[in-house]
């Protein structure tokens, strides 16, 4: 019986050693492999869910006020400003940024001031939250603590022996103290998705990773979103079927970990609205095609520069004249220099300039039509250095490889996105999934020593494999529908506010863009809504009223010209409503009597109560409705003729019935679903979370007690004219193209109608715990755990996307602590000296003999 038992021990064992040694079953990501065999990994695979309270904190250097606070340069001033000032390490300074804003105007830069820095501001701040992430996953994994033949070093290039010629990586062990099976090179990503740098990047470092022989492990912050895997193992795939020799190994995880200011960690003084912490998703998802090139185009001059042996960039002439009028046409990208000391840079491969976009902006509020993407330039050949020959082997003298010039990654056409009638509302139920398993944690294996033998040199990868196209980053995400559905009044009993805005789905091939642009109108709203006394909020627009449009302080903020122009927007739909040219036109204006004459009316936007459901300190926007209303009025804009009067008061009032009965549904369900009202679904649905926060700081003070009421909207005011929109209603009024008209004997007449838009009432209904339960379960599964990543409900239909704004340290949130990780370290060296042999030798037979003598003597007593 024994001995079937230990044969089954030793069977079963063998099975596990097996199993053991197959590779990891591929994640939708493309994972393949362990990135490092016998050692538990950090973080949690790209595929798993972390627990929504594990949340790190890293502290990154804010930019300078006067680079964020920056007045455009006059004519006067460039000419006075050098090319030379442009030098790497000064991008984030004022100079530097004065100096690359005249290389964009003297190679042709299309764009405005506003417009370019902004996006220069952004890829700035981008430049310091990511190393700052690299910084803390090295230091809290405490790799710098180890002995110097482990071989772990970051933010350098390879070793000149092993890669002659090459980017700056990460997180790195490849040491000729290290054996090569050992190998792993560690990308870290501050967010959730690749942008295109990163995306040329990735391919890359796979190519470079399968010549050298290492493991390749990307790092995000974040759970990565669905369509940032799907990219990964469809580009993985590609590369695999064009024959590129993979990395023995290659995964993909996630540290949940979210980035403050170090000297400004969230919070304002006084009565100023907090900040949001940066959130990558959100923060690089452009307005637009044109504006994600110009970024493209600036972090493409800022990596040249970090790359000056890799990539020569073109140089602007010195001093040349500004141009006046009309720029010339675009030209490449300009270099710009590497962030300052406070957060260095690491140096990548050379990503391919972004070409110029065309000069016409996206429309104000509405979502910009996909263009296509253009080609990307491939740089200019550049050969190879010299090989050496590997370490302590001898071998012939290679000849220098040509590095090709990287292959154009083709762009596919973006098609123009799809605007559905009436899209599916988030309160739709979806059934529930059981919540996914949490990974239990893996106890650290022994290193296993393995000889040390240094690897040969390897040239740059041969670049030329297509890649698999994509749209970009965020497929996948419908951003014009972003709205904020979830909030809460503190987090682990702290001061702060963690919130997440939903989104409809897309297909992953589907571009989309302006989530920072929404993100930021949805948050903005909130904090005016709870700032400036509520019945502030309302809009009126009347031909005979232009001294009563909007409230003073409210006319400062993008919330009130949101209202103001969807109340415009409003009276126009209700006017193409009924043209002839629509089958429900043709059909109301054959139904009305007499004249067809109907007396103008007085139409207005106001909410329907909210469904909601309250959890303790959370709140569940479940459902946001709006209606209009309508009131008559007795008169009529009728050129040249009276109609209505000479018309029988029952056929005038039977057709104002008919307009009730076969417009206003029409009219309602535009307001509600059609995109031209997005933006202003999207800050009423605000005004429901700051209305709730304004009950919940009645009864206990919340982290905005100060804020509410304060009337301090300094650092939410935008520029805008409410009588430039008052005047384009009139002139709709008095012109028949927009307007509901019609023609007959007596002359053409058209009606016109006026009203606003009324938010200064919010009303709730919580529709309570059991049938939230049985309707929204997937919705609780998603909204607060998101803060780790975009995540999509399980109805395929919403994503969520998560973030914390705070009055206090996010460390004082989130206190823990990311722990030593323990990857392989080099086992030392066995001594060489023969008398440590001849010393070691007796101790080893007396031990040996002893042990045998034992056992003899056990078993002649009967002990087994």
């Amino acid at each position: 019986m024994k001995a079937a038992f230990r044969g089954l021990i030793a069977a079963l064992l063998l099975v596990c050693f097996a199993l053991h040694a197959l590779p990891v079953a591929q994640a939708n990501y493309g994972g393949y492999g362990d990135c490092d065999p016998g050692v538990p990994m950090p973080g949690y695979d790209a595929t798993q869910m972390a627990p929504p309270n594990e949340m790190h904190t890293y502290d990154y250097d804010p930019l300078s006020p006067e680079v964020r606070n920056a007045q455009e340069p006059s004519r006067a001033e460039l000419a006075d400003i050098d090319d030379k000032d442009a030098v790497r390490g000064n991008a984030d300074t004022l100079q530097g940024m004065k100096a690359r804003w005249k290389k964009y105007v003297l190679g042709g830069g299309a764009k405005p001031w506003d417009k370019w820095k902004k996006a220069y501001i952004n890829v700035l701040q981008n430049r310091r939250v990511g190393p700052a992430f690299e910084k803390f996953l090295y230091d809290s994994w405490k790799l710098g603590e180890l002995p110097p033949e482990a071989g772990w070093q970051t933010n350098k290039q390879l070793p000149k022996n092993i890669l002659p010629s090459g980017p700056v990586f990460d997180i790195f062990n490849i040491a000729d103290s290290v054996p090569v099976s050992k190998w792993l090179v560690i990308e870290a990503k501050s967010g959730t998705t690749l942008g295109t740098h990163a995306r040329n990047q990735f391919v890359d470092h796979v190519k470079r990773m399968g010549q050298l022989g290492s493991s390749l492990m990307v790092m995000f912050a974040g759970r990565p979103t669905d369509a940032t895997q799907r990219w990964m193992k469809q580009t993985i795939d590609d590369l695999r079927a064009a024959g590129v020799k993979m990395p023995p190994a290659f995964c993909a995880r996630y540290t949940p970990a979210k980035p403050q200011e170090r000297q400004n960690p969230g919070s304002a003084a006084g009565n100023s609205a907090p900040r949001p912490a940066p959130d990558p998703v959100l923060d690089e998802s452009a307005d637009s095609p044109e504006d994600q090139a110009l970024e493209d185009q600036i972090a493409s001059g800022l990596e040249a520069e970090d790359n000056p042996t890799e990539q020569v960039p073109a140089q602007a002439p010195t001093n040349a004249p500004i141009p006046a009028g009309a720029n010339p046409a675009p030209a490449p990208a300009p270099q710009a220099p590497a962030p300052g000391p406070q957060a260095p840079a690491p140096a990548q491969p050379p990503a391919l300039p972004a070409p110029q976009a065309p000069a016409a902006p996206a429309p104000p509020r509405l979502p910009a039509p996909a263009l296509p993407a253009p080609q990307l330039p491939a740089p200019p050949r550049v050969p190879a250095p010299a090989l050496p020959a590997p370490p302590r082997l001898p071998a012939p003298a290679l000849p220098a490889p040509q590095l090709p010039a990287p292959p154009r990654l083709p762009a596919p056409a973006l098609p123009a996105p799809q605007i559905p009638a009436a899209p599916a509302p988030p309160r739709l139920p979806a059934p529930a999934l059981p919540a996914p398993a949490l990974p239990a944690p893996a106890l650290p294996a022994p290193a296993v020593p393995a000889p040390a033998v240094p690897a040969p040199s390897v040239p740059a990868p041969t670049v030329g494999v297509p890649v698999s196209a994509s749209p970009g980053p965020f497929g996948g995400i419908d951003f014009t529908s972003l709205e904020m559905r979830y909030v809460t009044d503190s987090v682990n009993g702290k001061p702060a506010m963690q919130y997440a805005f939903s989104a409809n789905t897309l297909p992953v091939t589907e571009a989309s863009y302006g989530g920072r642009r929404n993100a930021k109108m949805a948050m903005d709203a909130f904090y005016v809504w709870l700032a400036l006394p509520p019945q502030n909020f309302w809009v009126n627009l009347k031909p005979t009223e232009p001294d009563r449009i909007i409230e003073a302080a409210f006319g400062r903020t993008e919330a009130g010209e949101v209202l103001l122009e969807a109340d415009l927007e409003m009276k126009l739909v209700s006017a193409r409503l009924q043209k002839t040219d629509t089958e429900l036109g043709r059909r109301f204006v054959d139904a009305m009597q007499g004249n067809k004459c109907y007396l103008g009316r007085r139409l207005w936007i106001v909410p329907q109560p909210a469904e909601v459901h309250e959890d303790g300190d959370q709140l569940y926007i479940l459902d946001t409705p709006l209606t209009v209303k309508i009131g008559t009025d007795q008169s009529d804009v009728t050129p040249g003729t009276d109609l209505c009067q000479d018309q029988d008061p029952a056929v005038t009032d039977h057709n104002g019935q008919l307009y009730q009965q076969m417009i206003m549904p029409a009219l309602i369900d535009a307001v509600n679903h059609n995109p031209d009202f997005a933006d202003l679904r999207r800050v009423y649905t605000s005004r429901v979370a700051a209305e709730w926060y304004r009950k919940r700081n009645a009864n206990k003070p919340t982290q905005y007690a100060k804020l509410i009421d304060s009337g301090n909207i300094d650092d939410l005011t935008v520029a805008w004219d409410p009588h430039e929109v008052w005047q384009r209603y009139l002139d709709s009024t008095k012109h028949p193209e927009p307007t509901f008209s019609w023609t007959d004997a007596k002359g053409t007449t058209w009606t016109r109608s006026w009203g606003g838009v009324d938010f200064s009432k919010v009303e709730t209904h919580d529709i309570g715990a059991p049938e939230f339960t049985q309707k929204y379960d997937s919705v609780a599964k998603t909204a607060g755990p998101s803060i780790i990543g975009p995540l999509v409900q399980d109805n395929a239909k919403q994503v969520w996307l998560g973030n914390v704004v705070s009055s206090v340290p996010l460390d004082q949130i989130w206190p823990s602590k990311l722990g030593p990780w323990v990857p392989f370290v080099a086992p030392a060296t066995a001594p060489s000296k023969p008398l440590f042999y001849l010393v070691l030798l007796p101790a080893v037979a007396w031990l040996g003999g002893g042990g045998y003598l034992l056992w003899r003597r056990r078993r002649a007593s009967g002990v087994r």
